[in-house]
């Protein structure tokens, strides 16, 4: 859904917390995961970074990406936005919160194999 405003009660393509995220990285990284053998090659590029807002130690930042995928002699090529919300810390920035709205959120879309 474009422009979605929150997970939890709009449909999502994806939808992940922290729990869900460690078990697909385990699976991703089992030799036995034959859905990703071969494991896929891809290119990422992010551009047009902006700072949305500031608010204590809590940043709102835009951008675009381009994410390049070859897999079993196919390319597939996702575009589209990024919104990450990252908390400041000592020990350097921390991703509490990241959004990606596809170009063509709407349309058909083959089965995803790669982190955007």
């Amino acid at each position: 859904m474009r422009n979605q405003p929150d997970p939890l009660h709009h449909m999502s393509i994806m939808y992940e917390k922290s729990l869900l995220r460690a078990v697909r990285l385990k699976r991703y990284d089992h030799p036995n995961a034959m859905s990703l053998q071969p494991v896929p090659y891809t290119v990422h590029t992010v551009s047009n970074v902006m700072l949305d807002s500031v608010d204590d130690n809590t940043y709102v930042v835009n951008s675009r990406f381009i994410v390049l995928e070859y897999r079993r002699d196919i390319t597939r090529t996702y575009g589209g936005a990024y919104v990450h919300t990252l908390e400041s810390s000592d020990a350097g920035f921390k991703i509490r919160m990241k959004k990606v709205e596809l170009v063509n959120c709407d349309g058909v879309l083959d089965s995803i194999q790669v982190y955007l």
